[in-house]
């Protein structure tokens, strides 16, 4: 029965691992755990238990909402995404309705800057947390600069060569930058094959 138990986890963990889309919005569930005083919320080793196969290298943080209340009213958070700090926010609540399931406050914070470091929330005071929401955005995938050369001969219609010409380009790879540097060179060629008779271009 365990192993049964024990593979079925592992199932849905790589089904809900590979059901991330283009966007995505994650909820990490703190179910109402209490912080006492300084502390961090690591959003990274979250994210890994839910999704265990993700590369964060393949996504940028958009934007976190911090569900979460005080018990005096001025508890403090911010969010730190790489180097990048967001500003203190206060945190609502008080402690009427500190120990209630409900009356939670939204804390919303705008990811800026390259965050290809942690990703985090760093709390003060008394504070109770009911759950974190990320967005999340695939980013797109970089494609290899290539670059390409192609020679052209200026010949006479017999096949004795003239002159030969060279074309270059850079570009993306699979863009066609070979038939750009060819385009290139040929441009070159016409030229001058529209002054001289009975010659032709051909590319090498």
């Amino acid at each position: 029965m365990k192993t049964c138990l024990t593979a079925l986890a592992m199932m849905m963990a790589l089904s809900v691992s590979a059901n991330l889309g283009q966007n995505e919005r994650v909820e990490i569930n703190y179910g109402g755990q209490v912080f006492q005083g300084q502390n961090t919320l690591f959003l990274k080793k979250e994210v890994t238990k839910l999704y265990p196969r993700i590369n964060f290298q393949n996504w940028d943080l958009k934007r976190v909402v911090l569900v979460a209340k005080s018990a005096r009213g001025f508890g403090e958070a911010y969010l730190k995404v790489g180097r990048d700090e967001s500003r203190i926010e206060t945190i609502d609540g008080n402690r009427f309705d500190f120990n209630d399931p409900g009356n939670f406050d939204r804390i919303p914070f705008v990811a800026s800057g390259p965050d290809n470091g942690v990703w985090q929330i760093h709390l003060k005071g008394r504070i109770k947390v009911k759950k974190v929401a990320l967005i999340l955005q695939k980013k797109a995938p970089r494609r290899v600069q290539v670059t390409r050369t192609c020679q052209v001969v200026f010949e006479t219609v017999w096949g004795k060569d003239i002159r030969k010409f060279s074309g270059e380009a850079t570009g993306p790879k699979g863009s066609g930058v070979a038939a750009q540097a060819c385009k290139q060179a040929m441009n070159k060629c016409n030229r001058l094959k529209n002054e001289v008779p009975l010659t032709q271009c051909k590319v090498l």
